[in-house]
């Protein structure tokens, strides 16, 4: 069985793909964080004023249901960084299958046209 190997460019590639998955997951959750206060403060204290107004100071429902739009808000934004973690990593794994040499010389060919030098 022969093994598969990998130029210095390719190598590369990987590398870069996987840093750059790393970095687009860290960076979309610090995103979906900076997203997700605004909206969560801004509910809070709307509900305070209300209650306070009203004169009921039990407070702790407000802080509970700022947390659950925070925790809403957050993976709505969070959701977007597979999509864009995987992109690169899709690309790369393309580029890998459409490369393999031909079995009728050394030239590199897609795979279609590897299943023809093959005669299937």
């Amino acid at each position: 069985m022969r093994r598969f190997r990998l130029n210095g460019w390719q190598r590369f590639g990987i590398v870069l793909s996987v840093l750059w998955a790393i970095g687009a997951v860290l960076y979309m959750g610090a995103a979906a964080s900076r997203e997700a206060q605004p909206v969560s403060v801004f509910y809070r204290e709307l509900c305070i004023r209300n209650k306070s107004d009203r004169n009921d100071f039990d407070f702790q429902p407000c802080y509970a249901e700022a947390g659950n739009i925070y925790q809403i808000e957050r993976t709505k934004w969070s959701t977007r960084a597979l999509p864009v973690a995987l992109v690169p990593i899709h690309r790369v794994d393309r580029s890998l299958r459409c490369s393999r040499p031909c079995a009728l010389g050394t030239a590199r060919l897609p795979t279609r046209e590897v299943s023809r030098c093959a005669g299937s």
